[in-house]
C-alpha cells in the first residue's frame, strides 16, 4: 500500500490574475510601440531599462540591445550623454517635469533630426529609486 499525504490549493484566481496581467502588459507595450514618439526609461545610472519601438529604431538596435545599456554605450557622445544625464537625474530629483524644446540628435542611419524633449519623473515599481 502506498501512503502519501499533503495538500490541495485552489489557484484559479491567481492564474486568471496572471493571465489578465500579461494581457494587460501586451496590450500597453502595443500602444507603445504604436506611438511614433521616442519613449524610454532609464534608471539614475543612466541604463535603458524600457525602450518602445521608435527608441529601437532611432538607435537601429533591438530591446535586448538597448536594455541595460547607457547613452554612450549606445553611440551617443559623451558630452551629449552628460548633458541627457543631468537633466535625467534633476527630473528623478526634483519631481518635476522637464520641457527641452528642441534637441539635435543623429539617429542610426545618420540622419540629423530634432526632438522636442519632455522628461518625466518615474518610479519603477518595486524600487525605491525614482
Amino acid at each position: 500500500s502506498v501512503l502519501s499525504s499533503g495538500f490541495l490549493s485552489d489557484i484559479t484566481r491567481e492564474k486568471s490574475i496572471t493571465e489578465l496581467n500579461d494581457r494587460l502588459r501586451k496590450q500597453f507595450e502595443s500602444v507603445l510601440d504604436n506611438v511614433p514618439n521616442l519613449i524610454f526609461v532609464k534608471n539614475l545610472e543612466g541604463k535603458y531599462l524600457m525602450a518602445n519601438k521608435a527608441s529601437r529604431e532611432f538607435f537601429g538596435l533591438s530591446e535586448v540591445e538597448i536594455l541595460g545599456k547607457t547613452d554612450v554605450e549606445l553611440g551617443v557622445p559623451q558630452e551629449i550623454a552628460k548633458e541627457y544625464n543631468a537633466a535625467d537625474f534633476k527630473v528623478a530629483t526634483t519631481g518635476e517635469t522637464l520641457f527641452i524644446p528642441e534637441i539635435k540628435s543623429i539617429d542610426a542611419s545618420g540622419n540629423e533630426v530634432y526632438h522636442q524633449t519632455i522628461k518625466v519623473p518615474f518610479q519603477q515599481e518595486g524600487s525605491d529609486e525614482p
